[in-house]
């Protein structure tokens, strides 16, 4: 089939999700398309990018629309009137129906079996889309777009609900959530948490060794620098345990527009020497820290479903994480790490010390239970084949 994946530009750095994505439906024969701005020198699959309006350049860009408004009455008359009549029913003004088939011109000139949109978010204004061009219409649910999106713009799913033929969600506590901007049960649905690769994030057979005996605790996190990840937390939390005469450093792996928040954080209450920020890595270079450290620490206020638990427990690592929704699905509290209330510095600080002091055959009964359910239940090869069953099965 020809599906073309929309997204607002190419994969980057913290998307592999989209690139694994690309190549499992590749490896199915599926040929696909990504909707979005080219970033980089992205060359997976073909990419189609949609108009741009420059400012500066207005008659070169009111001749550009011209040309497509043109091209579109043109050689798509009854897919361009059929799409005004449904943005119409869907209560838009003509002015805004006219923006929306400015943008999503390219849309209407490829023959696709489905349109995809990899986000929620991504179908405002493009709700009709699918309908009118005769592809089906997929949309996926990843944290972000359930959980705080309709918070600062409510309605904003309101002319979806019809028109979706499936749905992807990355966890179920996202399709619970969603409950509340109007997706129902009756909808078609599927469940597919992410994948990981456990060739590439394998147990490291020495941690036995690692866990035996240490003077001090090496936490880390693999995370955008963003407020929606509780980094300044976990902090915080370490600021309790150095106060308590507890050892330790703790390394952030990735970055973002939080960080100088983050590093005056981490100066303004002593752990400058104790909290390292590596910045972005690529993923085979991440692979040493899972294998150094101790204790990975997911402390995130939102969070879908989160990659990088799964590589954690993947490595064998001892893993923390909040119960911030579908992180409540990614570990058995308890069995293969551990799910504690968000937004407690003091709680977490407990935590931590527990988990240091557990005996040696505790620890690897834990790391060992997590790295089975891991590739039991979330190698990367039994995603893509879950992916390719939601787009070949209704």
């Amino acid at each position: 089939m020809k599906i073309g994946l929309v997204l607002s530009n190419t994969p980057v750095y913290s998307e592999t999700f989209i690139t694994n994505k690309i190549k499992g439906l590749q490896n199915f024969d599926h040929e696909v398309i990504i909707f979005g701005r080219m970033i980089g020198n992205f060359k997976f699959c073909e990419v189609v990018e949609p108009p741009r309006i420059d400012k500066k350049r207005f008659i070169s860009t009111l001749i550009k629309a011209i040309y497509i408004f043109l091209r579109l009455f043109i050689f798509k008359p009854k897919s361009i009137i059929k799409f005004l009549i449904e943005e119409k029913k869907d209560g838009k003004t003509l002015i805004r129906a006219m923006k929306n088939l400015y943008f999503n011109n390219q849309y209407f000139f490829r023959k696709l079996d489905w349109i995809h949109f990899c986000y929620a978010t991504l179908t405002i204004g493009r709700e009709n889309i699918a309908g009118v061009i005769g592809a089906r219409m997929g949309v996926s649910f990843r944290g972000f777009d359930i959980c705080l999106h309709p918070l600062k713009n409510p309605n904003c799913y309101k002319n979806i609900w019809g028109k979706i033929d499936k749905v992807h969600s990355i966890s179920s506590d996202l399709l619970n959530k969603a409950e509340k901007y109007g997706f129902t049960y009756d909808i078609n649905h599927q469940i597919i948490n992410p994948g990981i690769d456990t060739n590439i994030f394998n147990s490291d057979k020495d941690r036995i060794k690692k866990y035996k005996s240490y003077k001090k605790i090496r936490l880390l996190s693999v995370s955008r620098l963003h407020w929606k990840k509780g980094l300044e937390y976990t902090i915080e939390a370490l600021a309790i345990l150095k106060r308590k005469g507890f050892s330790c450093d703790y390394h952030i792996i990735g970055d973002g527009k939080e960080k100088e928040r983050l590093l005056f954080a981490a100066h303004q209450l002593g752990l400058a020497e104790n909290v390292h920020f590596i910045g972005k890595l690529e993923r085979h270079d991440i692979i040493k820290y899972y294998k150094d450290a101790h204790i990975y620490i997911q402390y995130s206020i939102q969070e879908g479903f989160c990659n990088a638990v799964l590589e954690s427990q993947s490595m064998g690592l001892l893993t923390i994480a909040s119960d911030a929704e579908g992180l409540q699905e990614n570990i058995i509290s308890g069995e293969t790490g551990w799910i504690i209330p968000k937004r407690n510095p003091e709680n977490l600080s407990k935590k931590i010390m527990e988990v240091v002091n557990l005996s040696l055959d505790e620890k690897m009964a834990i790391s060992n239970r997590a790295v089975q359910r891991v590739r039991k239940h979330f190698a990367l090869n039994n995603q893509q084949k879950l992916m390719n069953e939601f787009f070949t099965q209704l």
